[in-house]
């Protein structure tokens, strides 16, 4: 979400330009006309695209398994809270194609539970989700890219669930999105840590505002920012704010 990167890998130039992400102002504006229309009282369930068979390391990266578990906890803990699960969209097409994996056996236990319970309502726009943010206080994802989104959009906590964070970080901790993770909410691998953070957040209003600062460029104005650098990326001439390989590269051989 940082911002735009053009590669020509025929001459090794990568170039990292702080550009921003066009549609996340799209979604400001959005949000902004519906934020005040509904109280925010919903906890959002958002984990990552799961159903598909996966390399073994990055089996830490999901929670949808013991979501089967946390998921009717949390309604057990705040009963008038709504629960809104936000499954990711080719996850329920996958589900409708017949898809056998121990992951999406959990979709079809959790997508059973919303269908029965009162306070659980499934949210299966394919392409808004911006309703849902409006309705909740606190988001709870994994490694899903609709977390930043949310803190992005809305200002409000997110809780990372991962089973093992020792584990995500030595496999995937040098990814810069795993990194950022905890600059926009709280990390937690267990169920107890997840009810005590949530009780923190809804309970107590007890949390650290997290910080825009370094995840997102030009917010509000990404268009405009590459409208007027488009010069530099059509002519090839060098920008001072840009990050170049060959520049790297260089300095590597010296």
């Amino acid at each position: 979400m940082k911002g735009f990167c053009l590669e020509e890998k025929l001459t090794n130039n990568v170039v990292l330009i702080p550009g921003g992400y066009p549609r996340h102002d799209q979604n400001l504006l959005k949000y902004e006309k519906v934020k005040n229309l509904t109280q925010s009282e919903a906890i959002i369930y958002a984990p990552t695209l799961s159903s598909l068979l996966t390399a073994n390391d990055t089996k830490y990266t999901y929670s949808i398994i013991q979501a089967v578990t946390f998921i009717p906890m949390i309604l057990k803990a705040f009963p008038e809270r709504t629960l809104i699960f936000r499954p990711h969209p080719e996850d329920l097409d996958l589900i409708a194609s017949g898809i056998q994996t121990q992951r999406a056996q959990a979709f079809r236990e959790l997508l059973a539970l919303c269908e029965n319970h009162p306070k659980c309502v499934l949210d299966n726009n394919k392409t808004n989700y911006i309703e849902s943010f409006a309705k909740s206080a606190v988001m709870i994802s994994d490694t899903s890219a609709i977390a930043f989104s949310y803190f992005l959009t809305t200002g409000k906590p997110v809780i990372f669930f991962s089973p093992d964070q020792k584990a995500l970080k030595d496999n995937l901790g040098h990814i810069r999105y795993i990194q950022d993770r905890e600059k926009i909410g709280y990390c937690v691998e267990n169920i107890n840590g997840l009810i005590e953070t949530l009780e923190k957040i809804l309970l107590n209003n007890k949390h650290i505002p997290p910080s825009k600062d370094g995840i997102i460029f030009n917010e509000g104005h990404s268009e405009q920012y590459l409208l007027e650098n488009l010069d530099y990326i059509l002519s090839g001439k060098k920008h001072p704010d840009w990050w170049y390989l060959q520049d790297y590269l260089k300095e590597e051989g010296e």
